[in-house]
């Protein structure tokens, strides 16, 4: 894959070194090493027929876990007429159930999108809102 690119190639109003916080993206993906220890009967003994038809459920397939994370990339300038793209993403949070609200999964990418925009701070990038 090439990441550079001419200088020519930016949109108009993009600035080097800087996000724009509307621009960073959300990244679900499957969570291929989840911990179930929760749902064993062990785990909680008040709920343990209910975790048990959760992990059959798991099981059949019907729900799973997913990681979210936030993306950004920004261009790197390099001489006068190039820049590369640098993509960043947050560490994420692993482990969320598939089939839990929107709401959940809303309030999970804000606090990664936060932790984003940290790291791009501390790697003097600007973040700029829209």
């Amino acid at each position: 894959m090439n990441s550079r690119f001419r200088m020519r190639d930016r949109r108009p109003g993009q600035e080097m070194m800087t996000v724009r916080a509307s621009d960073i993206r959300r990244i679900a993906e499957y969570d291929q090493h989840p911990d179930l220890s929760y749902l064993e009967p062990d785990a909680d003994p008040v709920h343990a027929a209910a975790n048990a038809e959760r992990l059959q459920a798991y099981g059949r397939g019907e729900w799973h876990f997913i990681a979210i994370r936030a993306q950004a990339k920004f261009m790197i300038p390099i001489g006068e007429q190039a820049a590369v793209i640098q993509s960043v993403e947050s560490p994420g949070l692993h482990g969320i159930e598939s089939d839990s609200s929107p709401e959940h999964r809303d309030e999970i990418f804000k606090a990664e999108k936060a932790n984003l925009c940290t790291m791009l701070r501390q790697m003097n990038v600007t973040v700029v809102d829209d």
